[in-house]
């Protein structure tokens, strides 16, 4: 049936740093369900539900580090081959995770929409410690807020804001965008945004970033391309640069 919709994905994660000192691998299974409740054909509502399972192996080759013992002091220099003393490190950890989550949308008709959703990551709070003295992996809850609304026939405002919540940091995306239909074609949309990243760490409230997004939307491709300006204590560290992204998509098969 068109009012019920079954997805399941996956992905692959892998990662290093330190030519290969510390490394993850990992992968993720994941599946939904979504319930729409139509009202006529451009209004419903749209009840969501899913789950996600991943593995994940952490590698660290404690050979790559050295420590304050195996500094040769009458040589001024490292010796690998001393004793780190080093007793309680662990070379290998591997961890499942569990996610869950919810959304409910209403489409008030074929321009304006109202949404929410509420996702919780590593439910079962995984130990990931690499020292024998275990550590977890703190529960994530994200909570979503949405809505597009439409004024006129070319003018769509986009307006949403994220709530992250991880021991001990909180994390605040507010963001705002505009459609525009410039060519008066409902395929072709040309898009712009502005969105920034709010941080409650233990130093307090702190705008970690502002984001800059412009592209054009069409009926199954998109272009976009968005600036990540720092604003961050590591601005100096990275001389004021910030992050360029560019995203081409295309969607394969029926609308």
């Amino acid at each position: 049936s068109y009012l019920d919709n079954w997805n399941v994905g996956g992905y692959l994660i892998s990662e290093n740093s330190n030519n290969g000192i510390l490394s993850n691998t990992g992968f993720v299974l994941q599946a939904s369900y979504s319930r729409r409740f139509l009202s006529h054909s451009k209004s419903y509502q749209e009840v969501s539900v899913g789950s996600g399972v991943g593995f994940h192996r952490t590698n660290l080759n404690s050979q790559g580090l050295w420590f304050g013992r195996q500094y040769d002091q009458s040589a001024l220099q490292i010796d690998p081959g001393l004793s780190n003393g080093e007793t309680m490190l662990i070379d290998n950890r591997s961890h499942m995770t569990i996610d869950i989550g919810a959304r409910w949308k209403y489409q008030e008709n074929s321009k304006n929409s109202y949404e929410i959703g509420l996702g919780i990551s590593h439910i079962n709070e995984p130990q990931i410690g690499l020292i024998l003295a275990e550590e977890i992996l703190p529960r994530r809850v994200h909570l979503f807020l949405a809505a597009d609304k439409n004024f006129g026939s070319q003018l769509t405002h986009n307006l949403s804001i994220s709530l992250l919540s991880q021991s001990p940091s909180v994390m605040l995306l507010p963001a705002y965008s505009v459609d525009l239909n410039f060519l008066d074609n409902e395929e072709i949309s040309l898009k712009g945004g502005l969105s920034t990243r709010i941080v409650q760490s233990i130093t307090g409230w702190n705008l970690e970033s502002i984001i800059l997004s412009a592209g054009l939307q069409g009926s199954k491709w998109g272009g976009y391309l968005s600036y990540d300006i720092n604003t961050s204590g590591l601005r100096a560290v990275t001389q004021g640069n910030g992050a360029l992204e560019l995203s081409l998509t295309y969607l394969i098969g029926e609308e």
